[in-house]
């Protein structure tokens, strides 16, 4: 028969065991939430509709919402206050760029789209040479609170109009 004493050391262990096992638990917990806290603060959320117009579709977890060349012509064609924003360098625009382009190298976008682009809901669709920088520049873009971002990719993928100095 186990006495009043052996009862009370039982439960001690099995609460020793509980509170060891809790802490070994608490830094990767601690590290988990972090992380995911982490991870929700700097994925943008953007809604986007169809291009058939049927609604809604779904919270995309990227900054930006990619648009097609065909997209793109109508946006820019209906809307008002959409930029059409080159994030190349000013050589490679002064060879070749989309007509009524804004031109704002990557590497000097964190200083000067604040001056350029003041409004931060002002739709904004970013292109390139070949998609990579646009999708830096989108990045940046949702770092500095601006919420209608488009990707359009690369200028070699735009089958339109371009203007060009050679």
């Amino acid at each position: 028969m186990v006495g009043p004493r052996d009862v009370g050391t039982e439960k001690t262990k099995r609460s020793d065991k509980k509170r060891a096992l809790l802490l070994r638990l608490m830094p990767m917990l601690v590290s988990l939430a972090l992380i995911m806290i982490i991870l929700f603060m700097f994925t943008g959320r953007q809604q986007t509709w169809t291009s058939e117009g049927d609604g809604l579709v779904d919270l995309i977890s990227r900054p930006y919402i990619p648009i097609s060349p065909e997209e793109a012509k109508k946006m820019l064609a209906s809307e008002e206050n959409v930029v059409l924003l080159d994030v190349r360098t000013r050589q490679e625009h002064d060879d070749q760029h989309i007509p009524g382009s804004t031109l704002i190298p990557l590497d000097q976008l964190g200083n000067l789209i604040t001056d350029e682009i003041p409004d931060r809901d002002t739709a904004i669709i970013l292109y390139c040479r070949s998609g990579r920088r646009s999708k830096e520049a989108a990045a940046i873009l949702a770092r500095l609170g601006y919420t209608r971002i488009y990707d359009l990719g690369g200028i070699i993928d735009w089958p339109f109009e371009v203007a060009k100095s050679y």
